[in-house]
């Protein structure tokens, strides 16, 4: 199997402390095992395969839900909640340098507090020139918002 298709896919029914027990791949590819408290019988196996493409299938849906928890989704979510304001504008573009910053794809637990001094440091206006104070507090404000969305 390729690295991809073995993604949230039941690799085997085994035996294990006298119970059945499911080996499957995670969201990473990473094999992990789930005991299911059932006897070791082979109607009991049965019930088990039958049961394997509902299992992966909540597998499928709990990797989707982690996806959506990337420092875009909660940015976009940022500007949908700021949509109805006259600085929506002001909003996007300040959403849209977070994102070429930081990176859409990444968790905003893996955001450190280092990465956001260093954006702070060179935030410059589109002319070079370095912006002010308060500026850089509606900046602040901004990113401040879309971690608290992800913080809740």
């Amino acid at each position: 199997m390729l690295e991809n298709e073995k993604r949230n896919k039941v690799k085997s029914v085994t035996k294990k402390r006298g119970q059945l027990t499911l080996t499957f791949f995670d969201n990473n590819g990473i094999v992990k095992q789930k005991d299911t408290g059932l006897e070791v019988t082979k109607a009991n196996r049965q019930k088990i395969w039958k049961l394997v493409p509902e299992f992966e299938q909540k597998l499928k849906e709990q990797a989707k839900e982690k996806e959506a928890l990337s420092f875009g989704y909660y940015a976009d979510m940022f500007l949908e909640l700021k949509k109805d304001i006259c600085k929506y504008d002001q909003y996007k573009s300040y959403v849209k340098r977070f994102k070429e910053y930081f990176g859409e794809d990444t968790l905003p637990r893996d955001i450190k507090l280092t990465q956001v001094k260093k954006f702070f440091a060179n935030l410059t206006k589109k002319n070079g020139v370095g912006v002010t104070r308060n500026t850089k507090t509606a900046w602040r404000s901004a990113l401040s918002s879309i971690m608290q969305l992800a913080l809740e």
